[in-house]
């Protein structure tokens, strides 16, 4: 006879795989990845970055991989309770942006006619 399994045993059955096993899916976030993936060092964009300079101050420091995407690098910063991240430009222009492209070019700014609170454009 079968027995019943719970569902937060079948969960973790799942999601985490047998003991030998080194993938990892997470349900809520939708993601693979590699149960041990392995600590690195502090990437060099961060590392060079005046703002992490300053609240850091020091740059050896172990991060782990928290998400990579077309766009983003995000690394956890092991031990401290806060992540980096690093998004790479868009180069697509803002025609690719469904909701600005509508109203790309439809109304002229002439700075001597701007009201005051859009003096802001002309800068």
């Amino acid at each position: 006879e079968r027995r019943k399994e719970g569902f937060q045993p079948w969960l973790l059955r799942v999601t985490q795989g047998p003991v030998e096993s080194s993938g990892q899916v997470s349900v809520n976030l939708g993601q693979y990845k590699m149960k041990h993936e392995g600590l690195q060092l502090l990437p060099d964009w961060a590392a060079r970055n005046e703002d992490y300079l300053e609240a850091y101050g020091r740059t050896e420091v172990h991060t782990s991989v928290k998400e990579m995407t077309a766009r983003r690098h995000w690394r956890e910063l092991v031990g401290h309770r806060h992540d980096v991240q690093y998004w790479d430009p868009d180069l697509r222009g803002p025609e690719a942006d469904v909701h600005s492209a509508p109203w790309l070019g439809k109304r002229q700014y002439e700075a001597a006619r701007l009201p005051p609170h859009e003096s802001w454009i002309a800068s």
